[in-house]
């Protein structure tokens, strides 16, 4: 009968990505003109948080952009972290 060998493995930490979409929850429902429609920020990505979702009004296409590009070009300022 074939033995199972168990190898000594640490549990590697798993990152914590509530703090990353409380941040960017605030972006939902901004826009900004592209040049030929107004594009509306409509969510999170539920896979990487640090993506936001945006829709293009005019034909509906929709993507995801990095919520730190999004805040450039809104002009919103992330807050400071508190101590």
């Amino acid at each position: 009968m074939a033995e199972q060998i168990v190898l000594p493995f640490r549990l590697m930490k798993r990152n914590k990505p509530a703090k990353a979409q409380a941040g960017n929850y605030e972006l939902v429902g901004q826009y900004y003109f592209d040049g030929v429609s107004d594009v509306v920020v409509t969510g999170v990505t539920p896979a990487n948080p640090n993506h936001v979702m945006v829709e293009r009004e005019s034909d509906g296409k929709c993507w995801t952009v990095p919520a730190g590009l999004i805040r450039l070009i809104v002009g919103k300022k992330r807050r400071r972290r508190t101590a």
